[in-house]
């Protein structure tokens, strides 16, 4: 299987969106790990994937998902230089790309609320040679239509072919193996990071640092066999795999991206861009009785209110760049939503985007996720960064767009 995706979200249209690589092309975007200062101010990743939607018209049809084909892939954290005035003190340590898209226009879909697949197929037209019009243009468009059918129908016949042969066997497979788990700092090293972060916060430079490291293992285990093992253990609002197999290698070995989050990070729909910032958390109890003494312990602890405030204040500072004036709003304001294993304190910050913005330019105001870098941003940014204080997953966001709407989840 090369170059699918899938991606499962309890609020993802309640569908589960899987390719299994049919016609699924790579989209043309600045190289990956582009130097933000040789990168041209009037223009960026973004503007380059809103070049490549606007190629194609998605045609909305009653009774299926919103989601019907698009763009699906990966910002990485790094991509915010392309954004923002920061120093280019990263290192290229993995070797990932900083961002990888792909076009889709086949993919199943899993209705989980009425228990059936759909098999979608875009038939892209493309439009009549210039200068060809008259009977000739209309023939030519005609036979376009034609064919573009014909493949389509074509594609949806293989898929149905594929669900009908004999699947993988992806049962938990004993005899995998892990080495240690490694990580890139020491405890002594993460320590005195910590320790930073609370005399930046001290002196007022900050009012929340994201602090963390990376850990690395290696394992002979399929990475669909871990994906499926994740979402089984941890079932998570938000799940993603990801295989760009014949797209990017790292190290001599296909790019997969496996993970799960409990957060939307934006979303863009309707005109209404939408951030849902989530912090504060407490372990889910065993009872009822019990769930509702950690929630209660949860929404009275000073320390886990002033966290979640400072992440509504940026998300509506986020959301105000790009919303008209007036029009941003806190619908939901410290509600604690449950999951597999643990609580959440969650809120929904809204606003009505500007005229002449789309998702590009939610994705551009938003990114990357407050959760993952601290508050305020660019000040938190450009401090934490002189003394390493975050080591932030590659991808900092997963992507499914069309034509009209947009969703994003933190990579986690």
């Amino acid at each position: 299987m090369k170059e699918a995706f899938v991606l499962r979200g309890n609020e993802l249209f309640k569908h589960s969106l899987t390719n299994d690589g049919v016609q699924v092309q790579p989209v043309p975007i600045p190289p990956p790990k582009l130097n933000p200062i040789e990168a041209p101010r009037n223009g960026d990743m973004l503007d380059a994937l809103r070049a490549e939607m606007a190629k194609y018209q998605f045609v909305p049809l009653p009774g299926l998902p919103r989601f019907c084909g698009g763009l699906v892939g990966y910002t990485g954290y790094d991509v915010v230089r392309q954004f923002e005035d920061l120093p280019n003190t990263a290192k290229d340590v993995l070797g990932v790309p900083d961002a990888v898209y792909m076009m889709t226009d086949t993919l199943c879909v899993f209705d989980h609320a009425k228990h059936r697949l759909l098999v979608i197929a875009n038939a892209f037209i493309a439009p009549s040679p210039q200068g060809e019009g008259g009977a000739d243009g209309l023939s030519h468009q005609r036979g376009g239509i034609v064919t573009a059918y014909e493949d389509a129908i074509a594609r949806i016949k293989t898929i149905v072919a594929r669900l009908n042969a004999p699947y993988l066997n992806l049962s938990p497979d004993p005899s995998a193996e892990c080495t240690p788990t490694r990580s890139n700092k020491s405890q002594s090293e993460y320590e005195a990071a910590v320790r930073k972060a609370k005399e930046f916060i001290a002196c007022g430079d900050t009012f929340q640092v994201q602090v963390s490291r990376r850990l690395e293992r290696r394992t002979t285990a399929h990475p669909f066999a871990i994906y499926r093992s994740l979402r089984m253990i941890n079932p998570s609002p938000w799940m993603y795999y990801f295989n760009f197999d014949g797209l990017f290698s790292v190290k001599d070995k296909p790019l997969r991206i496996i993970g799960a989050s409990p957060e939307l990070h934006a979303r863009y729909e309707n005109n209404i861009a939408t951030v849902r910032p989530i912090a504060g958390t407490r372990r889910r109890g065993l009872t009822e009785a019990e769930d509702a003494a950690m929630r209660e312990d949860l929404l009275s602890d000073p320390k886990e209110r002033a966290e979640h405030v400072m992440l509504i204040d940026l998300g509506r500072n986020d959301v105000g760049r790009i919303a008209k004036f007036g029009t941003v709003t806190v619908p939901d304001l410290m509600v604690v939503e449950n999951y597999s294993h643990v609580m959440h304190i969650v809120s929904e910050v809204q606003g009505e985007v500007r005229d002449g913005l789309d998702q590009f330019d939610v994705l551009r105001a938003t990114f990357p996720a407050g959760t993952l870098t601290g508050a305020p941003k660019v000040r938190t940014w450009r401090s934490s960064r002189s003394w390493k204080a975050s080591d932030a997953a590659s991808m900092a966001a997963q992507w499914a767009t069309s034509r009209s709407m947009g969703k994003w989840t933190p990579a986690l």
